[in-house]
């Protein structure tokens, strides 16, 4: 038979270890809820992350180069070749080329513009869109109908929603009766050239 002594103090030792052992259970119970948390933020991170500013110009609109290209000059006195992002405009030999860079004139020609950069041409120009008082000026060209949307390089539903409306609202352009699109009048040109060499 054992003492009572030594029956109190074997009690107080299972008493401690199950107190030592519950807690060591919470503790990884936090530790695991901690890494989950950690797990899925960090994928949640890589799943949406963030998109970086869009690069901006302001300046003053001093030249039309053609229905879809200026250039302005900003506060440090820069110049800037702005090829107009989404839509592409009739050459300035075609026809509809010289009312189109016209009208574009009269949209922005000597105002103070905020060019949002969208990329970059093989030339190291800016391709972007043109903003005057809150107003999309690439926008503004496919609605009068004086440039295309250009849909090999742009999927934006605006600008072909925009053409859409004035192709059946017969505006600029879209009143000839069968319009060449820019890209087809380039084509047939090198072509035209690419025969003359042979």
């Amino acid at each position: 038979m054992r003492p009572p002594l030594f029956g109190k103090i074997l009690k107080r030792g299972v008493s401690k270890t199950i107190t030592i052992m519950a807690k060591l259970f919470q503790y990884l119970v936090l530790i695991t809820i901690l890494f989950s948390c950690n797990f899925h933020s960090a994928k949640n991170v890589d799943d949406n992350p963030v998109q970086p500013p869009k690069e901006k110009i302001k300046g003053k609109v001093i030249k039309i180069k053609d229905g879809d290209t200026l250039e302005i000059l900003d506060s440090l006195n820069i110049k800037h070749t702005i090829r107009l992002a989404h839509i592409d405009a009739p050459e300035k030999n075609q026809d509809y080329g010289t009312i189109s860079k016209n009208y574009l004139g009269e949209l922005c020609f000597t105002q103070i513009v905020i060019v949002e950069k969208t990329d970059t041409d093989r030339n190291g120009r800016w391709i972007g869109v043109v903003w005057l008082s809150g107003k999309n000026i690439n926008l503004e060209m496919v609605k009068a109908g004086m440039a295309w949307h250009y849909k090999e390089y742009s999927k934006d539903a605006t600008y072909a929603l925009a053409e859409e409306q004035a192709r059946k609202a017969k505006a600029g352009l879209w009143s000839a009766k069968n319009p060449v699109s820019p890209w087809e009048f380039r084509k047939a040109r090198r072509e035209q050239q690419k025969a003359k060499k042979e």
